[in-house]
């Protein structure tokens, strides 16, 4: 286990939980790449393998757990005059900090930042934050200063935005306003449906039409994390059940068949994640596998062990284990 850090407070802030992961990277040696945007994904029968395709290359895995999470990509709304505003538009995952927006008159469209009670002196209602999570699917955030500065009338609070016009905005309270710029905080949806193809385990939301506690798990090793509605305890639970799952599976293709899979792969340059097992236990690491197939294609082999048959595979294509 790898926890964290004691001095951390009971709601760790962003800024904390980055570096939370980073150090958890840091400690168990996990390199992950960055800017490699899925642009599909796919079961590929013939050879009984994932094939993820991104920009720069290929993978191939016999697992393909979609850790994406419901807040893979921005959503805007579509509000009515939205594309006439003459000022800066810009979604919160592009806002680096308020100096940009310095002596303006800015519109805040949505409010995850919202509250923290215990700062107001409110009761606690009869309703608990993690039975209102499991509810309603929406996670209660922190304050980070803006009750201050509503309290203090430097953020005045409007009705919803009813038509953006190209000086600023009419709301449903028949108030209308003009501002320089707009931030649109209307949060993130998932994106799975415009990647992961030849499967219906995924909704046209993008969310797993199996609901809690068995969207975990699709066919042909797909997985699935975070797409509970349910935070932290969501992904903890799904971490679980498909480690284990997967570990139970110790046995669960012999050396010729997987040779016999490679036969059928024909990139000149292909590139692989396994995640292979010695004897009973799954104790190996993830390795990266990079295949020169542009030579031969490889024989049928006999290899007694995962290990015989990875020095196999190397010896025919001169493949780099990356630890």
């Amino acid at each position: 286990m790898f926890g964290f850090p004691t001095h951390f407070p009971k709601y760790p802030t962003k800024t904390q939980f980055i570096s939370y992961l980073e150090s958890y990277a840091e400690h168990f040696s996990i390199e992950p790449r960055f800017r490699q945007a899925e642009e599909k994904a796919e079961f590929d029968s013939r050879i009984g393998f994932w094939r993820v395709r991104t920009q720069d290359c290929e993978y191939f895995s016999q697992w393909l757990i979609v850790a994406t999470g419901e807040n893979a990509e921005p959503f805007e709304p579509d509000i009515q005059g939205i594309e006439k505003f003459e000022g800066i538009k810009v979604h919160t995952s592009g806002y680096i900090s308020g100096c940009e927006f310095r002596n303006q008159r800015v519109l805040v469209v949505g409010c995850g930042n919202s509250g923290n009670t215990d700062k107001l002196g409110l009761w606690r209602p009869k309703t608990g934050p993690i039975e209102l999570k499991n509810a309603t699917g929406k996670t209660p955030v922190l304050d980070v200063g803006a009750l201050s500065q509503i309290k203090s009338g430097k953020i005045k609070v409007v009705e919803g935005v009813r038509e953006i016009t190209r000086k600023g905005a009419k709301f449903r309270d028949g108030q209308e306003k003009e501002y320089d710029s707009i931030i649109l905080a209307t949060g993130y949806r998932s994106n799975v449906p415009c990647w992961l193809k030849c499967s219906d385990f995924f909704a046209e939301d993008g969310m797993p039409k199996t609901p809690f506690p068995n969207s975990w798990k699709g066919e042909k090793g797909l997985y699935t994390v975070s797409f509970t509605k349910r935070g932290l305890l969501g992904t903890a639970s799904d971490s679980i059940n498909i480690a284990r799952d997967i570990a139970d599976f110790s046995n669960f293709i012999q050396p010729p068949t997987l040779m016999w899979r490679w036969a059928h792969v024909s990139q000149c340059w292909a590139r692989a994640i396994f995640t292979v097992g010695g004897g009973q236990r799954w104790n190996w690491r993830v390795r990266l596998v990079v295949v020169d197939a542009s030579a031969c294609r490889p024989r049928l082999c006999s290899a007694a062990s995962f290990v015989d048959l990875l020095d196999t595979i190397v010896f025919l294509f001169g493949i780099f284990l990356i630890s």
